[in-house]
């Protein structure tokens, strides 16, 4: 569990450059949120899921390279 005062690292998965910098944009804002960072693809977001402290991804089912719902499974 964390404390209030840990900052939330959130994963934004998408494969959509737009829709990743907008998402990002507006999480930043929250308080709470320490750093967002970006995958364009399922395998690039298990990487990051395997190697950094993620507490929070908002995933594109859709994405390319493996799919987002494999990201899930995984």
């Amino acid at each position: 569990m964390k404390e209030n005062s840990d900052p939330f690292l959130v994963l934004v998965a998408d494969h959509s450059p737009i829709i990743r910098d907008r998402l990002g944009d507006m999480l930043r804002k929250l308080p709470g949120v320490d750093l967002v960072t970006e995958a364009a693809t399922a395998a690039d977001a298990l990487c990051l899921i395997r190697n950094v402290r993620i507490d929070l991804v908002v995933l594109d089912v859709t994405l390319p390279v493996g799919g987002g719902m494999e990201v899930l499974r995984q």
